[in-house]
């Protein structure tokens, strides 16, 4: 068996550090604390953004091992030429799975440090997303010093469901380290917790506190990536965003989208004043929808919601995506449709998004892609699968990806 920690690894690490530093400096205003590590850890950040690995990369003095979603080891050459440069730990969408852990041990047996954002997906809203008491157990068995490492600015820079670079303030820095010995005297639960306190980020808590301008002149573009309702008539996937503004097709409600990432409205005061609240408000509209007796009566023929001009590709890792079918995306009850290919929700184990609008599933035999060729939320049925799925208990609205 091949080692996966390299000496390689620690001469790309000396050579691209200063360079991705000055990259990150220029492009994001990203200022990043210099952290030492005197031994090899276990790395956990929230996450934000794309560059969110290089803004970590720069912070430490020594070659770190990513765990990566398997969309990048399906690029042909480039996968090949980045697991050669870098080797990132590949990662199962909506689960992490026996063959991640494996490499994990793998490469803290051969002294590696590993970073992973333990939310399993860039924040949507602008605040830290949900992270799985999973993350308390894998750093116990890992058995590594826990370093917290906080990233904050990022959303609002290079908002998920955006376009292109808002130059402001980014910021990263150790928020804490936890000993072996530490985490083992804690209950899962406990350090669960103690995970989840020091990477909450709420992007719009911090910009009352602190105003920082992201200017851009296309702020608001793809806005209806995240807001999938509209709160004047509740209608769904009808928000339409151009230059700095969105708009409601059904209805002609309206907002402005200004430069410190809050809403603006010509006529009054709007609905909401971030996109956090508002997220927060439709998907607690979605559950009661999904929470009354007779959704599953009402939702078994028409669909809850749909998206046309959506193709359908079997993603397997390691190989490159397979074209399946393509027409109408649609959610009912029990079920995802896209043409005549039907999925029902008792055999997909787990879904998420992919970048900004790509979703992918995994079933009982295979994981699959959609993706659009029009701007659409594809979180609204990430939101509405595990409400439904999950509706007797279990994780509320957390879902894994990147």
């Amino acid at each position: 068996m091949q080692k996966r920690v390299r000496f390689r690894h620690r001469v790309v690490f000396s050579v691209l550090r200063p360079f991705i530093g000055l990259y990150t400096r220029f492009a994001y205003g990203f200022r990043g604390q210099k952290a030492e590590l005197k031994a090899p850890a276990l790395i956990y950040a929230n996450h934000n953004c794309n560059l969110d690995p290089f803004f970590v990369y720069g912070s430490f003095k020594r070659p770190i091992y990513f765990l990566a979603s398997d969309h990048i080891f399906r690029l042909g050459w480039l996968s090949r030429l980045l697991c050669w440069l870098v080797a990132p730990i590949p990662i199962a969408k909506s689960q992490l799975d026996a063959q991640s852990v494996r490499a994990m041990l793998r490469v803290r047996d051969e002294g590696g440090t590993i970073c992973m954002f333990p939310e399993g997906n860039r924040s949507y809203n602008g605040r830290t997303g949900y992270i799985a008491p999973a993350a308390a157990k894998l750093a116990k068995r890992l058995g590594l010093p826990l370093v917290l490492y906080r990233i904050e600015g990022a959303y609002l820079s290079t908002p998920r469901w955006g376009k292109g670079v808002r130059r402001g303030r980014v910021r990263g820095f150790v928020h804490s380290v936890l000993a072996p010995q530490d985490m083992a005297r804690m209950s899962e639960e406990e350090l669960c917790e103690k995970i989840r306190r020091a990477l909450d980020v709420d992007a719009f808590a911090m910009q009352r506190a602190n105003p920082v301008a992201y200017k851009s002149r296309n702020r608001a573009l793809y806005l209806q990536r995240v807001l999938y309702t509209c709160p004047k008539c509740e209608a769904f996937a009808s928000m339409v965003a151009r230059g700095n503004g969105a708009a409601c097709q059904s209805c002609g409600f309206a907002v402005q989208y200004d430069a410190f990432g809050f809403f603006r409205a010509n006529d009054g005061t709007p609905p909401f004043e971030d996109i956090c609240a508002w997220d927060a408000w439709q998907k607690a509209r979605l559950k009661s929808i999904i929470s009354r007796p007779d959704f599953s009566r009402l939702y078994a023929k028409k669909p809850l919601f749909y998206d046309d001009g959506c193709a359908l590709y079997r993603a397997e890792r390691a190989r490159a995506a397979e074209f399946v079918a393509s027409g109408r995306l649609c959610l009912y009850a029990d079920r995802l449709e896209l043409g005549s290919i039907v999925f029902r929700f008792e055999d997909m184990l787990g879904i998420g998004v992919y970048l900004a609008q790509t979703l992918e599933f995994s079933t009982k035999v295979s994981m699959f892609d959609i993706k659009s060729e029009r701007p659409m939320s594809a979180s609204k049925y990430v939101n509405a699968f595990y409400f439904i799925k999950y509706a007797s208990g279990g994780e509320p609205d957390g879902f894994i990806s990147v």
